[in-house]
């Protein structure tokens, strides 16, 4: 019956223990903006009829039951900003029809099980400043087109399936504060030109990760930085004394790579430190 409440604009259940699911017969909200399931014990799929709302800008879908697959047809909101289906039970592939969402500025999958690759199509997205799909099954490579995300500050895909190499075209995300790659299988260098490219860095966690190379010295630009965390990788080379001027370090932790040589007498200026592990 509530199908008939057409004037319904925002629909939020969030922390009670109502169950259920969602009705498909909701699609007539056609004025709806907002919907905000979230700490609840809603079950079922989500609805393809939901996609009939033009005015869509925040749908929200966390810790609850529900499952099944992103339905592709909702690739039809122009107007989404936020969207968050994170810490269910879905499954399936990222809809490359979400590409068209290029308002968005928050999309968070992460912790469900989730296959498939990244969509390419996601690098549309130009407005985008958090990208959450850590905890998922997604296999595949970085796309380099999501270098097109200029807005961006928070990057986590960590604990996925991803390979490949770092792309070096994500030095095009100059507004990166954040980025957690930890636990993937991801190989090659870390990128140089991520350096001058990423002033703002405040955490950089691409640890457990079957990565090589040396690291560099660029990274001294990261003046804000305070976590860096590369341990369990196959990073070899010395210490650069140029990170000294990382004043702000509270976690360093390199251990279980093949770092050797000298600690730098430089790092003394690490008045911040908490944990340091080699």
């Amino acid at each position: 019956e509530y199908s008939n409440w057409g004037w319904v604009g925002a629909f939020h259940l969030a922390r009670t223990h109502l169950s259920g699911t969602l009705p498909p017969e909701y699609g007539n909200w056609h004025d709806c903006s907002s919907l905000v399931v979230t700490e609840t014990k809603m079950s079922g799929t989500l609805p393809p009829s939901y996609s009939s709302w033009p005015s869509a800008m925040e749908m929200g879908f966390r810790d609850t039951q529900i499952s099944g697959t992103l339905p592709p047809e909702w690739g039809a909101w122009v107007n989404v900003k936020l969207f968050e289906a994170a810490a269910a039970k879905m499954s399936g592939t990222l809809p490359a029809s979400f590409g068209q969402w290029e308002q968005i500025e928050s999309l968070s999958l992460h912790v469900n099980s989730f296959t498939g690759t990244l969509p390419p199509e996601f690098g549309k997205m130009t407005q985008l400043r958090s990208f959450r799909v850590s905890s998922n099954l997604i296999s595949g490579t970085l796309p380099d087109s999501y270098g097109n995300w200029k807005q961006l500050t928070h990057l986590e895909v960590g604990l996925t399936l991803i390979g490949g190499t770092l792309p070096e075209a994500y030095a095009g995300c100059q507004k990166m504060r954040t980025v957690q790659l930890q636990r993937c299988r991801l190989s090659g260098t870390l990128p140089a030109a991520w350096g001058p490219a990423w002033p703002d860095m405040t955490a950089f966690q691409v640890h457990s990760n079957p990565l090589e190379g040396t690291l560099p010295p660029e990274f001294a630009q990261w003046r804000e930085l305070r976590t860096f965390d590369i341990k369990d990788s196959k990073i070899s080379g010395s210490l650069p004394g140029a990170y000294a001027d990382w004043t702000n370090i509270n976690l360093f932790d390199v251990s279980n790579s093949q770092i050797a040589g000298e600690l730098p007498a430089e790092y003394q200026a690490w008045t911040s430190l908490g944990t340091f592990d080699v």
